[in-house]
């Protein structure tokens, strides 16, 4: 097979995967259900969640394969994660792509033909690695309807990935942090304020806003006076 293009931030998007710590994690239910409706969306007889290593595709979740990685240089989410304005990525038929024809999961099982995917970002917007379907028959391409509805599931596990994130840092965060990120967070209820006219008000973002309010995020006592 030929070489793989990398991302023009490779270096930093491999960082941002090794943050969020979920390359080794135990199998999430969350995934598992994201991953049964993109095989229901598809009618494709297997799916995956899968996040890219520095040379391994690392299934989260899987539908319909026994393998639990695959080397990055076979994988089609190697591809997807390519896209710069998150297209999906379809390969109606691998045999007559010069992509993936001589792939060992084209040639050999499982004898894939046909891909649809969907990138994964991070929380902080690189992409991790992508949602896919697959088939060993070749296929037309997925209906306008079905993309859209990839895409929502690919977002709806960049959501679960950021939300897993913040959980981590809320345990690792300090209690006075937490504390204060509390008292912020009720003063603004009080003044019945939402989380976006107070971060305009501070010159910030909302997702910063949200991480002062979880006690992720330093704040100043000072803001609360």
């Amino acid at each position: 097979m030929q070489n793989i293009p990398l991302p023009y931030n490779e270096t930093e998007r491999l960082e941002a995967l090794y943050v969020i710590g979920l390359l080794d994690s135990t199998p999430d239910p969350v995934f598992d259900a994201i991953t049964l409706k993109v095989s229901q969306l598809t009618d494709c007889p297997s799916a995956i969640i899968g996040l890219i290593d520095k040379d391994e595709l690392r299934l989260k979740s899987k539908i319909g394969l026994t393998v639990q990685n695959v080397p990055r240089r076979w994988s089609f989410c190697a591809y997807t994660i390519l896209s710069s304005t998150d297209d999906i990525l379809v390969i109606p038929d691998a045999h007559l792509d010069h992509r993936f024809a001589s792939s060992p999961i084209v040639t050999g099982e499982p004898f894939f033909r046909f891909y649809a995917g969907a990138p994964i970002k991070s929380p902080d917007g690189y992409n991790i690695g992508a949602v896919g379907a697959m088939d060993t028959k070749k296929r037309a391409d997925l209906l306008e309807h079905q993309g859209n509805q990839l895409k929502a599931l690919a977002q709806e596990v960049s959501n679960a990935i950021s939300d897993i994130g913040q959980e981590k840092a809320f345990q690792q965060s300090n209690p006075v942090d937490q504390k204060l990120g509390e008292r912020l967070r009720q003063a603004r209820v009080n003044a019945q304020l939402s989380q976006e006219d107070v971060a305009s008000r501070l010159d910030i973002s909302t997702e910063e806003m949200q991480r002062m309010e979880s006690g992720v995020l330093r704040i100043e006592a000072t803001l609360l006076l």
